[in-house]
């Protein structure tokens, strides 16, 4: 953090960014805290790495769920893009590549209609 600081220098930051900036501050920490308690918890407990991954991850996409639900709202989609999300999931990516190549240029996001 101080390194990205002193290549900016001098530093002047606008008033309006300052709550942003506290929000990239407090992000990196959390990442960083993150990484710790992840690596302590992968050494000193001994649990499957997969089922701390699967735990942590599921806890933070249920948040993020709700996050977006509460933003965004829900939103309908149609089998076309419910395809493109299955094959996405599934880890096919090459599937998902070829399938996604075939859709014409001329469609457009507004397809998706919210509730």
């Amino acid at each position: 953090m101080a390194g990205a600081i002193i290549y900016f220098l001098p530093l002047t930051i606008p008033a309006n960014q300052v709550i942003g900036l506290l929000a990239v501050f407090i992000g990196v920490l959390a990442n960083a805290s993150s990484s710790l308690l992840g690596r302590k918890v992968n050494t000193q407990i001994g649990l499957p790495a997969i089922l701390i991954t699967t735990i942590s991850m599921g806890i933070g996409g249920i948040f993020l769920l709700i996050a977006g639900v509460t933003t965004q709202g829900f939103i309908q989609l149609d089998l076309h893009q419910w395809l493109i999300i299955c094959l996405v999931s599934s880890g096919k990516y090459s599937d998902c590549l070829y399938y996604v190549e075939q859709i014409p240029t001329n469609t457009n996001s507004s397809r998706i209609q919210h509730y």
